[in-house]
């Protein structure tokens, strides 16, 4: 103590009193000059004259203000703010924060009531509750839209729109403009996203920023690729493949095939000369006969060296080093790099096992996988716990907590205290950072501002997504489903699972109500409960038709029709394309089978096999003869008629055979299935 000063038990230890102290206060070292600890004060902080009761003074603080136990740590509380507002130093001057507000937002006199500013917004501009985050509101736009820094002066993004897609005066009703389309172009419904429609196109087909001039893209072929008439039917060009190479749906995306590869391999731009990327690959890694089996090469490694799926991308295997452990430029010779260690780090000889060495640690120390970066292990330490120079006296960091949290007596075990939480709430390791885990919610999930009440957050689900109890078990629901709609890890992106659905498959927002997505089905189509099974609808399809695999592309199958029968866009309505059809060729309801219509038939003419090309068959012939155009009307050609030459029947009358003339003759016409002959004859 210093001198004059007493100690006596209801002190903490360490503490004085003297004869300036209010009664039931004590100075120590850590205090500022003439001021005092109490009972009521957080550790460390100070109470002097000149602050308002019940707040107090620490070394953080600008000079004048005060910290109060409802304020966030490390905001003051002074006199020029509303009441139970606060200041800090991220905020610009004579801007206040209030817990109404999102994290790092400003409130001031010159906003409208519940709304923010912050950092990201243009001068004036606002930020309230019902926008999209990042987005402002200004005088300028109609009620309902905003402006964010993505959008061309004077555009504005409302609910209807995509996302990052702009409404101004000079668009048609219900089309977009947004920053990737071509000036004068527009998006609308109809369109995959960020695609635009102009009058050069062919109807149904759409021009986007990557292809080249005359090209399009239409809705049956993969993303971003495009059709012109030098290509295979069936496959794709796109800007990223080499001259004369085409993209077809068995490939991986972003490789091609041409005449030098072997069946199922493709070559992309990234392998050296006369190698082969196959699907039993990594992305961008390349096979050769000078490999083992199943290790690649890439250009990353030294020569020589090999890849596997073992090692972390861009370490190398050679012979030098122990089995399963990887050799990368960043590691001191001898050293070696496994995949229980963080980036960086190497191990030696001279450390126990699974612990690793860095440059950035105290001698004598030690780094393993369980410690977050810049942390240390020395035996003063439990087992599993760190010690950082950010850390009050006498708590631990283990690797369950995220950066600078500690872990106290009150909190369940394994779950760490921060100053960002709600009183009551803790952050353990499997939540996003910044959330918190309450008694409301299922063990192992989170609940943070951003999720609908009622709904939470846990480590199996994609960022933005929640859980809630009338989903089936480990699928999520986000802003961008249907109400009542589930995602799973599952699912293609952006697809969900609804109770309608049977298993296995998902909804998506280009499918028409009721449908359904499978994996196997091709890219795009749909499936419900009126197909077939194994049939498919897609969307160049009318309604209640659909698309199986032993259809020639683009046709269609519906009930009206036989089996094996398809209708495709050059037929008239109600007319069905077959295999033994010349292609182009419709079978109808009219139609003997086994014939056809084409366009170059007169109504209620027929082509078939039998006949030469050119020449129809109608129902006033007798089979196997054939009407062409330069032919009378009425008359016929059939195959054992010399060219130019043909039959018809005159127009005459005809009466019954008597069988009492000529009664011979009569016999034998019968015979031939004659039973009238032309009269007077």
């Amino acid at each position: 103590q210093p001198e004059g000063q007493c100690v006596n038990s209801s002190q903490p230890e360490g503490q004085c009193v003297n004869s300036s102290q209010p009664e039931g206060q004590w100075v120590n070292s850590s205090q500022p000059e003439g001021q005092c600890v109490n009972s009521s004060q957080p550790e460390g902080q100070c109470v002097n004259s000149s602050q308002p009761e019940g707040q107090w003074v620490n070394s953080s603080q600008p000079e004048g203000q005060w910290v109060n136990r409802s304020q966030p740590e490390g905001q003051c509380v002074n006199s020029s703010q509303p009441e139970g507002q606060c200041v800090n130093s991220s905020q610009p001057e004579g801007q206040w924060v209030n817990s109404s507000q999102p994290e790092g937002q400003c409130f001031n006199s010159s906003q409208p009531e519940g709304q923010w500013v912050n950092s990201s917004q243009p001068e004036g501009q606002c930020v309230n509750s019902s926008q999209p985050e990042g987005q402002c509101v200004n005088s300028s736009q109609p009620e309902g839209q905003w402006v964010n820094s993505s959008q061309p002066e004077g555009q504005c993004v409302n609910s209807s729109q995509r996302e990052g897609q702009c409404v101004n005066s000079s668009q048609p009703e219900g089309q977009c403009v947004n920053s990737s389309q071509p000036e004068g172009q527009c998006v609308n419904s109809s369109q995959p996203e960020g695609q635009c429609v102009n009058s050069s196109q062919p109807e149904g087909q759409w021009v986007n920023s990557s292809q080249p001039e005359g090209q399009w893209v239409n809705s049956s072929q993969p993303e971003g690729q495009c059709v012109n008439s030098s290509q295979p039917e069936g496959q794709c060009v796109n800007s990223s493949q080499p001259e004369g190479q085409c993209v077809n749906s068995s490939q991986p995306e972003g490789q091609w095939v041409n005449s030098s590869q072997t069946d199922g391999q493709w070559d992309n731009s990234s392998q050296p000369e006369g190698q082969c990327v196959n699907s039993s690959q990594p992305e961008g890694q390349c096979v050769n006969s000078s490999q083992p089996e199943g290790q690649w090469v890439n250009s990353s490694q030294p020569e020589g060296q090999c890849f596997n799926s073992s090692q972390t991308e861009g370490q190398c295997v050679n012979s030098s080093q122990p089995e399963g452990q990887c050799v990368n430029s960043s590691q001191p010779e001898g050293q070696w790099v496994n995949s229980s260690q963080p980036e960086g780090q190497c191990v030696n000889s001279s450390q126990t096992e699974v612990q690793c060495f860095n440059s950035s640690q105290t001698e004598g120390q030690c780094v393993n996988s369980s410690q977050t970066e810049g942390q240390c292990v020395n035996s003063s330490q439990t087992e599993g716990q760190c010690f950082n120079i950010s850390q009050p006296e006498g708590q631990c960091v283990n690797s369950s907590q995220t950066e600078g949290q500690c872990v106290n007596s009150s909190q369940p075990e394994g779950q760490c205290v921060n100053s960002s939480q709600p009183e009551g709430q803790w952050v353990n390791s499997s939540q996003p950072e910044g959330q918190c885990v309450n008694s409301s919610q299922p063990e192992g999930q989170c609940f943070n501002s951003s999720q609908p009440e009622g709904q939470w957050v846990n480590s199996s689900q994609p960022e933005g997504q929640w859980v809630n109890s009338s989903q089936p078990e480990g699928q999520c629901f986000n802003s961008s489903q249907p109400e009542g709609q589930c995602f799973n890890s599952s699912q293609p992106e952006g697809q969900w699972v609804n109770s309608s659905q049977p298993e296995g498959q998902w909804v998506n927002s280009s499918q028409t109500e009721g449908q359904c997505f499978n994996i196997s089905q091709p890219e795009g189509q749909c499936f419900n409960i009126s197909q077939p099974e194994g049939q498919w609808v897609n969307s160049s399809q009318t309604e209640g038709q659909w698309v199986n695999s032993s259809q020639p592309e683009g046709q269609c199958v519906n009930s009206s029709q036989t089996e094996g029968q398809w209708d495709n866009s050059s037929q008239t309505e109600g007319q069905c394309f077959n295999s033994s059809q010349t292609e182009g060729q419709c079978v109808n309801s009219s139609q003997t089978e086994g014939q056809w219509v084409n366009s170059s038939q007169s109504e209620g003419q027929w082509v078939n096999s039998s006949q030469p090309e050119g020449q129809c068959f109608n129902s006033s012939q007798t089979e196997g003869q054939c009407v062409n155009s330069s032919q009378p009307e009425g008359q016929w050609v059939n195959s054992s008629q010399t060219e130019g030459q043909w039959e018809h029947l005159p127009n005459i009358e005809f009466h019954p055979l008597l069988h009492s003339e000529q009664p011979q003759l009569v016999e034998a016409l019968t015979l031939q299935g004659v039973e009238s002959i032309p009269q007077g004859c």
